[in-house]
């Protein structure tokens, strides 16, 4: 997903476009009901002639535009949208490979064993969830890793490997103040089911860091922690996704649009959302 990221920056900025790291946005700026730039948090202002949102739509609307300056319908849409994926994430780094053994052992050939996923059954999935409604660690967490640096070595340190795993369902019912022991718990889980499989995995653990969606909200902004910027559930795709009568991009104030994975067609590394988005920009910027 990085490396989509790497090229990305370096088609716009080849393309005369100028990235700016570590610039959080402390507001969007609308004069009669037109987005003219940012205000970021260090009081810089940039103005623009268009500002397009990667965020979610509660991140976009109610936090960084102002609820002030929108329609009360719209503002009511927004906040009613659900934003509670339960999922844990660990990232650790390897001093070898997983080395799985008995029917699983041809995934040591090659490079096959770089994801692998533990997925059981449909049943499985619908027992964790249940536990996860209830503010339970599932008893069997699903989960899943990948290795990158198996295919690109600059992504860890010579003779080592880094790996993250990612497990459902995290019990984000649970109070806040148990979120803390609850991963740790998770995790271990996690980590000793891979042992089932690939005994050594434990062992090639140098170090880790295990990640619930309170942590994305504090490090990112993101909404509830919500990877997928609001659930994918039907009433929140095609075109009611971010909300009805809003699925084209476009936002209530002008020159102000969505280009993220809150928009259609959802979450995932695509592009789609931002490639719709320019389109509509580029066919706005014609007709003007």
């Amino acid at each position: 997903m990085g490396q989509v990221s790497e090229s990305i920056k370096k088609s716009f900025e080849d393309k005369g476009g100028e990235v700016k790291l570590n610039a959080s946005v402390k507001k969007i700026l609308i004069e009669k009901g037109t987005a003219v730039g940012v205000e970021l948090t260090n009081g810089e202002k940039i103005s623009a002639r268009v500002v397009l949102s990667s965020l979610d739509a509660y991140a976009t609307f109610i936090r960084l535009a102002g609820e002030d300056l929108l329609p009360t319908y719209f503002v009511d849409m927004v906040k009613k949208i659900k934003y509670k994926n339960p999922y844990l994430e660990i990232h650790v780094t390897l001093k070898e490979l997983p080395e799985f053994v008995g029917d699983l052992a041809f995934l040591n050939k090659d490079k096959l064993r770089w994801f692998v996923g533990y997925y059981p059954s449909p049943e499985h999935l619908e027992r964790c969830y249940e536990d996860c409604k209830w503010g339970r660690i599932p008893r069997d967490p699903l989960s899943a890793y990948y290795i990158p640096s198996m295919w690109d070595d600059t992504m860890a340190p010579k003779g080592y490997y880094t790996a993250t795993f990612f497990s459902q369902y995290f019990p984000i019912t649970a109070s806040k103040e148990q979120h803390g022991q609850l991963k740790d718990e998770m995790a271990e889980k996690v980590i000793n089911k891979m042992a089932e499989y690939a005994p050594n995995i434990k062992s090639a653990i140098m170090n880790e860091v295990v990640f619930a969606p309170y942590h994305y909200e504090a490090m990112f902004g993101v909404t509830e922690g919500d990877y997928a910027s609001g659930l994918m559930i039907p009433e929140q795709m095609l075109d009611c996704r971010p909300v009805v009568g809003w699925a084209d991009y476009k936002t209530p104030v002008e020159s102000l649009y969505l280009c993220g994975s809150c928009c259609h067609p959802g979450p995932g590394v695509t592009g789609v959302p931002g490639y719709n988005c320019a389109n509509d920009v580029l066919e706005d910027w014609r007709r003007k």
